[in-house]
């Protein structure tokens, strides 16, 4: 009933009717499930069962090329922590993880200064690109705080040209979710389209998003949830060929990490998985404090590194200290290097379990799965769940340093290897 045509007894005539009909029994009704079926029948496909179309050329793929002279290496935006391992690839995504307060957004700030100034870092030279940065938790008077403490100490001129280069977004009261709950699947919203337009209208070649929480919707810990917002950072990165790096927290079971490895990141592996490097940052590590001298002042300091790097050195890193910058009242990061430490690598757990396998397998001259998993646990040789072992032998082989090959009869004959086997590891040559 339309209401500004209101009538009290039509109302209760139609009242009156339906609770007459309730009553009734009514036979052949049809609910939702059999018009489905019925349309099916008649040749109507579900939205969700409809096939992706894709045209036929983009698919044919092409002959790789190769350069007998070699190639030239990849393009970084990011200032060199080690040599030869630079931070921020041009052309790819990269994933900045730490622990709240630990600094995510203090280190972005800093070298997102840096990049749009032109200006050295530690020494290394860092060419000078346009950044637009995204916040989804500061304010714009946070964000002139963190900008003014990292820029406090440097020359007028080089602020200016900080500020210049450098487009700051607070997205604080801003639905910026790159992704969104659709039916049964993860859509993007068009955010990825408007952050492209934005860098392609300032030039930008390096955008930084802070941090992935607030970008995405869905559940963390799902694939699908990571693949979705893979598919929009990717639309950014072919559309701009910037550097875009995504802030985020580290995963629960690294609050206490002592170095930083692959898994680092909270939410499904799939996140990394679209990131071309991973970079972490995390407390200044005990041994390092013990090392350096450094324990009546570890919280002042902290480590970044590369747990994961397509394009150059992973498994490095560097330090860096946290500089209080009292006319700001907040701190600002700053590259420290003790005794040269900035250039060596201390090798994570993954690291060392890798090496003791390496060992095992070598002392064996030939052996299996199998018998690697029966040494697995916590009283074994590889002081390691079984889990762990079967991804450091995974890692291992897919890095060359393993091989996996069929069983033959002498490997019984040689190595005792049961007959039952059907392949078994080796080093590598």
């Amino acid at each position: 009933m339309i209401p500004d045509s209101y009538n009290a007894d039509e109302v209760q005539r139609q009242y009156d009717d339906a609770m007459v009909r309730r009553n009734n029994m009514i036979t052949n009704r049809v609910t939702v499930g059999t018009l489905i079926k019925r349309a099916r029948e008649n040749g109507y496909i579900l939205p969700m069962n409809r096939p992706i179309t894709v045209p036929t050329a983009k698919l044919k793929g092409r002959s790789p090329s190769y350069a007998a002279s070699g190639m030239d290496p990849r393009e970084f935006a990011g200032p060199e922590i080690v040599k030869d391992a630079r931070l921020f690839p041009l052309d790819a995504v990269t994933l900045f993880v730490a622990l709240g307060g630990v600094g995510k957004t203090t280190a972005l700030m800093k070298f997102g200064c840096h990049i749009a100034a032109g200006r050295d870092y530690g020494g290394k030279t860092v060419t000078q690109r346009r950044v637009l940065y995204y916040l989804v938790e500061e304010a714009d008077i946070e964000i002139d705080r963190k900008f003014g403490a990292a820029v406090h100490r440097w020359p007028a001129g080089d602020q200016t040209v900080a500020a210049n280069n450098l487009r700051v977004q607070s997205c604080v009261g801003i639905d910026a979710r790159l992704t969104r709950m659709k039916d049964r699947q993860i859509d993007g919203t068009g955010i990825a389209e408007a952050i492209i337009d934005a860098a392609k209208d300032f030039n930008a070649e390096v955008i930084m998003i802070d941090h992935l929480q607030g970008f995405v919707s869905g559940d963390l810990n799902a694939s699908d949830t990571a693949t979705a917002l893979g598919i929009e950072l990717n639309k950014v990165v072919a559309a701009t060929g910037a550097a875009v790096v995504v802030a985020a927290h580290v995963n629960k079971g690294q609050i206490n990490a002592q170095g930083i490895e692959q898994g680092f990141a909270t939410g499904s592996l799939a996140f990394e998985n679209t990131a071309r490097q991973l970079v972490g940052l995390i407390r200044l590590p005990d041994e390092a404090a013990q090392k350096f001298g450094l324990q009546s002042v570890q919280s002042d300091y902290g480590l970044i590194g590369i747990a994961k790097n397509s394009y150059g050195r992973s498994n490095v890193h560097s330090y860096f200290a946290k500089v209080y910058e009292a006319d700001f009242h907040t701190v600002t990061v700053e590259p420290f290097a003790p005794m040269a430490a900035a250039t060596t690598t201390i090798p994570t757990a993954n690291d060392r379990l890798c090496d003791v396998l390496v060992n095992f397998i070598q002392q064996k001259k030939v052996t299996t799965r199998a018998e690697i998993e029966r040494n697995a646990g916590t009283k074994g040789p590889f002081k390691a769940s079984k889990s762990k072992v079967r991804d450091a032998i995974n890692k291992l082989i897919a890095d060359g340093a393993v091989t996996e090959r069929p069983f033959t009869k002498a490997d019984q004959a040689h190595f005792g290897v049961p007959r039952q086997t059907q392949n078994v590891l080796e080093v590598a040559p």
